[in-house]
């Protein structure tokens, strides 16, 4: 295995501890994997890297910012993204929010299955496309009273990034 990989499983899983004792990714350790990845990426490619760091960093800001914006994903998860983008780079960042999402999807099935809810949470999001479509506007998909339907998604993000570690 090797060392991005490692500090990519690293950051994912410090994470997922750090979320589920205190609901929330530190700042800090965004920083310090941000660090970390400047400084691999510059060991490896020179004062090139700072643009591969860049990259790797600036991509999931591109592709899930607007799912933060409207509360679809916490802020700390989209960073998480991108201080792991910014170890491993944008190919391989780009497969781990594709590999996060599909098991989020998986999770978010199995629990909403479970807890019976899933028909009220699939009108609940056609509603939600219906009125941003609609109003042509981006709305706030949850508030923070509603808890239904929410998980811990740097899981599904330490899933995603183990998956690609695997060689998917």
């Amino acid at each position: 295995m090797s060392v991005p990989m490692m500090l990519a499983i690293g950051t994912a899983a410090v994470a997922v501890f750090t979320d589920l004792t205190s609901g929330k990714v530190f700042n800090g350790w965004i920083i310090m994997g941000w660090i970390t990845g400047a400084f691999w990426q510059i060991s490896c490619r020179g004062p090139g890297g700072i643009l591969s760091f860049l990259a790797g960093a600036g991509i999931p800001f591109l592709f899930c910012g607007w799912l933060a914006v409207s509360h679809m994903l916490g802020g700390g998860d989209v960073k998480l993204f991108s201080s792991i983008g910014g170890i491993i780079g944008v190919i391989p960042v780009f497969r781990c929010i594709l590999y996060s999402f599909l098991c989020g999807a998986v999770l978010s099935l199995a629990i909403l299955s479970i807890s019976g809810d899933f028909i009220p949470r699939l009108l609940k999001f056609k509603n939600y496309i219906h009125r941003c479509m609609t109003d042509q506007k981006l709305y706030n998909y949850q508030d923070s009273r509603d808890q239904c339907g929410r998980f811990h998604f740097t899981i599904a993000i330490l899933m995603g990034v183990l998956l690609w570690t695997g060689g998917l």
